[in-house]
């Protein structure tokens, strides 16, 4: 099965840091260059990485993915896939 790159961009917000500090206008964002076979693997592999790197933040607030852009799609409203 053939490889590719994906660039995936997770959108989140921090609620319990901006119920503190003030709803920022837009949500923070993570970038990941990830290897695989399709779009839906690529998208649940960036998942998989931001939750791992979320476990390892020193902060303990939630951060709520709100969005998923794949390789430069615009994104939506809900962490849905964004094909290109």
């Amino acid at each position: 099965m053939d490889t590719r790159e994906f660039k995936i961009k997770i959108y989140y917000r921090e609620p319990v840091y901006e119920l503190y500090h003030g709803a920022k206008e837009h949500p923070y964002h993570w970038t990941f260059r990830i290897t695989a076979s399709d779009p839906s693997q690529a998208q649940q592999k960036a998942i998989e990485d931001f939750k791992s790197m979320q476990r390892l933040s020193s902060v303990t607030w939630t951060r709520e993915i709100v969005a998923i852009e794949l390789d430069g799609h615009k994104p939506g409203g809900s962490p849905e896939l964004k094909a290109s």
